[in-house]
């Protein structure tokens, strides 16, 4: 197998306020779709797909595009056309978004949500944000913005001191809370504590390459080098650069390991060129040209940690937060606890449009070395819990003490 550099793994999980955009006229939006076209076309990959179809795509939503006059209601209508495909990593950033982004801050509710029948889960506070100031609990159903059904995540935005009441159910008990928005850092910090004197508990809330901080990483693991267990807490990670995994990786796995294989649309297109066709199955393409995924080799100095390894997932891990565990269920490293993750795992990458907009569009495909596809497939945990049951960290934390660490 080779061994070769590979590109980002990205998915943005938070809730952020996307103030109005500047107009978008009908040439801007023209040179906005070619360049796209041409760029999908070019490099886009999944197995098996290569976007020759993506002109009749925008053609069936033309009349959609024409309606739109800034470029937050042209990147909705655009995004619409990528969610078509079922693809994940398949998306246009506002600039808006991508000032978010570098700046890891936002307005907003601050809190990870699942979206179901009965309302917006959530998932995961973010430290110091409107969500927790408000009293939003992980765990609680957010049913209602100002009386209204939520019908989409965008009502629960504001701009800097507006006041929204939601409704919330909590334990079955209905809750009207006010919230107010305001700036506050996107993503709490990472953290470590002793849940006892023979546990150390890991919170890795982002792989994004200016939130995830690998010195701190590393020493929160040197802290930890003589406890018996380590509990990772992945909850609501939604990924970040690929390189960030395989440092947290290289913490708790030998750095020579194979942990995983991934692909890209050239190693397709070589298979095609050998063989004058397409491969049957990803398990073909990888046995022909397969890229192997390693946890990074660090310096000497930085020792591989021995003890026990729990890692804590949920619905909203993904790209990253699904490669982790399963990576650490592939390898037997450790044991796999919470819901099933996102299973959003295509490597991506992201390329200047005009108007400050930013195209981001899937690369290549990762494959488990218990020959499952990422994509589509979350990582089931190996004590698998209901959405409930994995948001409430007392119970994970004391089911992890009773069933693997004190039995």
């Amino acid at each position: 197998m080779k061994n070769k550099s590979i590109v980002l793994i990205f998915v943005c999980f938070y809730c952020c306020y996307v103030s109005p955009q500047n107009s978008v006229n009908t040439s801007e939006k023209q040179k906005a779709i070619a360049k796209t076209i041409k760029k999908v076309k070019k490099e886009g990959y999944a197995f098996n797909q290569t976007f020759d179809d993506f002109e009749d795509r925008i053609v069936e939503h033309q009349k959609y595009i024409d309606t739109t006059t800034t470029v937050k209601t042209f990147v909705l209508t655009m995004n619409e056309i990528f969610d078509s495909y079922g693809l994940s990593h398949f998306w246009i950033w506002t600039p808006d978004e991508i000032k978010e982004l570098k700046d890891n801050s936002s307005f907003g509710l601050g809190a990870n949500l699942a979206k179901t029948e009965l309302g917006y889960f959530v998932t995961k506070i973010v430290d110091n944000s409107p969500a927790q100031k408000s009293g939003i609990k992980t765990g609680d159903y957010i049913i209602e913005v100002n009386s209204k059904k939520i019908k989409f995540k965008d009502l629960l935005k504001g701009y800097n001191g507006q006041v929204d009441t939601v409704s919330v159910i909590r334990n079955d008990t209905l809750l009207k809370l006010n919230i107010e928005y305001f700036s506050f850092r996107s993503f709490s910090k990472d953290s470590m504590y002793a849940l006892n004197a023979n546990t150390t508990v890991i919170t890795v809330n982002s792989f994004i390459s200016n939130v995830y901080d690998r010195r701190a990483i590393e020493s929160f693991f040197d802290k930890a080098k003589h406890t018996e267990n380590i509990i990772l807490d992945l909850r609501s990670n939604g990924g970040g650069n690929s390189e960030n995994v395989q440092h947290l990786l290289s913490m708790i796995i030998p750095r020579d390991r194979v942990c995983q294989y991934f692909m890209h649309r050239e190693d397709h297109e070589a298979f095609v060129k050998k063989h004058n066709r397409n491969p049957k199955s990803l398990i073909e393409l990888i046995n022909y040209n397969g890229r192997e995924f390693k946890p990074l080799k660090l310096k000497s100095s930085l020792k591989v940690y021995s003890g026990n390894i729990f890692v804590i997932v949920d619905e909203r891990s993904g790209s990253g937060g699904d490669v982790f565990p399963s990576c650490v269920q592939d390898v037997q490293r450790g044991k796999i606890i919470g819901n099933k993750t996102a299973g959003q795992v295509l490597s991506g990458e992201s390329y200047k449009l005009n108007n400050g907009m930013v195209l981001f569009y899937p690369t290549g495909e990762y494959l488990r070395l218990s020959n499952q596809r990422l994509e589509g497939n979350g990582c089931i945990p190996d004590k698998l819990l209901s959405r409930e049951e994995t948001a409430n960290s007392k119970f994970v934390l004391d089911l992890i003490l009773s069933e693997f660490i004190n039995n």
